[in-house]
């Protein structure tokens, strides 16, 4: 434990959004949502800009917060930083098949999403 803490703690100084997302997803596994808002609130602070980082995003506030229009806008980020071409797979092999998003299914912003990204096969 003492090792994976300083491992963690140059984790946050060298790439802070990225570490405090690992944590959250890690923390979001254990059914520890409240911390992992919290974790996720703290990378935020410094917003990412890659795809697979906003993804992270999306699919903790999935799980943790009420509204779905926070979650979404970040899945939608994730999928506009993905070349044209590869969104529509992405969307295919990763966001339907991804339990996060279980609850946003029946929203009218994932529907949209759905339908546009179907749309483009």
């Amino acid at each position: 434990p003492e090792l994976a803490h300083k491992d963690f703690e140059r984790a946050v100084v060298a790439l802070p959004t990225e570490a405090y997302l690992g944590l959250a997803s890690a923390k979001l596994a254990q059914g520890r949502n409240k911390e992992a808002l919290a974790d996720t609130q703290t990378a935020l602070r410094k917003p990412p800009t890659q795809h697979r980082l906003m993804y992270a995003t999306a699919r903790v506030l999935a799980r943790t917060t009420p509204q779905p229009a926070t979650s979404l806008k970040w899945l939608e980020a994730a999928l506009e930083a993905l070349p044209a071409g590869q969104r529509s797979k992405f969307w295919r092999e990763r966001v339907q098949k991804d339990e996060a998003f279980v609850t946003l299914r029946t929203s009218p912003g994932y529907r949209k999403l759905q339908a546009l990204h179907d749309r483009d096969r």
